[in-house]
Parts: C-alpha cells; structure tokens; sequence
C-alpha cells in the first residue's frame, strides 16, 4: 500500500499544470459572473428610466 493507487506512484507534476488553471478560472468566473450580473441591471434601469421618461413626455 505505498505506491499509490493500483501501483503507480503520486504524479506531483499535475501541481504545475492544473493547479495554475485551477486558481486562474477561480478568480476569472466570479469576476465574469459579477460583470455580467451588473451589465444587467444597469441595461434594466435603463430601460426602466427610458419607460418612465416617455410616460412624462405623454
């Protein structure tokens, strides 16, 4: 029971290759999910301030 799984050994080398991916899309999706939540309440307000606008105008 000391080489791992079904006798092959810890493979190490997947900390230099995923881990970096791993931290990369962590930050990146919350920081797009963010982006895109505000880009759509600032596209609502508007259309909410333009509706109310040409009530006044009426």
């Amino acid at each position: 029971m000391g080489d791992g799984f079904e006798g092959e050994g810890t493979d190490y080398s997947v900390l230099l290759t995923e881990l970096p991916l791993v931290v990369a899309a962590g930050a990146a999706l919350p920081a797009l999910a963010c982006a895109l939540l505000i880009r759509l309440v600032r596209r609502r307000r508007r259309a909410t301030a333009t509706a109310t606008e040409s009530e006044f105008h009426e």
